[in-house]
C-alpha cells in the first residue's frame, strides 16, 4: 500500500492530472503499480537494459545520461519529483534502452506496466481514457525539452552554446535573476563541451559584464 505522503506526490503527477485521489488508488491494479527505492548514484536503467516499465519520481533527483562513441557521458535531462522517465521510448516502441537513468540523490521510483496504460484494462476502468490523453501531452512536453536541448548545442561555438542556455533559462524563470539545474560539470555535460573551456568563457562573459553568477545562481545583465 501506497504511503499517505506518496499519494500527495501522485496528486501533482501530470499523469494522473484530473484524476482524484480515490480514483488514483482505483488505478493501481489495473496498470501494474509498484515501488522500489534507489541508493545515490544508483542505475535506476542502464543502456541496453529491456523497457517494460514507466518510471514517476515520488522522491529525489535523477539523470538521463547518454555515452558517446568516445566514453564521454552527457546529461540529456535532469529530473525531480513528480517527473516521468522512459515513457517516450515505451511509446515509440523501443525494446532496448538507449540511455542509462541513474539517480542523482536517494529516490524513490513508482513503476508502471505502460503496456497496461494503452490497453484498456478488463474491469473497464472509466479513468483510463483520462490517463492516455495525460501521456500524450507529457510526451509532447518531452520533445519541447528535447528541442531545447538541441536549440543549446547546435550552437558553434562554447559562448554561443552558454547563451543560448542562459537565455532559455531567464525566459523560463521570466526573469534576468534565476537559478540553473546543474552544477558546473553537469551543465559542461548537458552542452557537450569541456568543463574548463566552458568555466573560462563563463568568467569572461562576468568580467565583460553581461553576466553576475554565484553558484547555481546567475543574472543577465
Amino acid at each position: 500500500m501506497l504511503s499517505e505522503k506518496y499519494l500527495n506526490v501522485l496528486k501533482n503527477v501530470p499523469l494522473f492530472s484530473g484524476i482524484d485521489e480515490d480514483e488514483i488508488k482505483t488505478l493501481f491494479p489495473c496498470i501494474g503499480v509498484h515501488i522500489k527505492y534507489f541508493r545515490r548514484n544508483e542505475a535506476i536503467i542502464s543502456a541496453g537494459d529491456d523497457i517494460k516499465h514507466i518510471g514517476i519520481i515520488l522522491d529525489g533527483k535523477v539523470q538521463v545520461l547518454k555515452d558517446d562513441i568516445n566514453g564521454n557521458r552527457n546529461i540529456l535531462a535532469n529530473l525531480g519529483k513528480t517527473e516521468l522517465f522512459a515513457e517516450v521510448f515505451s511509446y515509440a516502441g523501443i525494446k532496448k534502452s538507449p540511455v542509462t537513468v541513474s539517480t542523482d540523490t536517494g529516490a524513490v521510483i513508482m513503476f508502471i506496466d505502460f503496456r497496461k496504460i494503452i490497453k484498456s484494462c478488463t474491469s473497464s476502468c472509466i479513468f483510463h481514457s483520462r490517463l492516455i490523453e495525460n501521456m500524450l501531452g507529457i510526451i509532447a512536453k518531452k520533445n519541447l525539452s528535447l528541442n531545447e536541448k538541441i536549440e543549446c548545442i547546435g550552437q558553434r561555438t562554447i559562448r554561443q552554446k552558454i547563451e543560448a542556455f542562459l537565455t532559455l533559462q531567464m525566459e523560463k524563470a521570466g526573469s534576468s535573476s534565476f537559478e540553473i539545474p546543474f552544477s558546473r560539470a553537469q551543465m559542461a555535460e548537458y552542452l557537450c563541451v569541456d568543463r574548463s573551456a566552458m568555466s573560462a568563457v563563463l568568467s569572461k562573459m562576468r568580467d565583460e559584464g553581461v553576466i553576475r553568477f554565484n553558484r547555481n545562481r546567475f543574472e543577465i545583465l
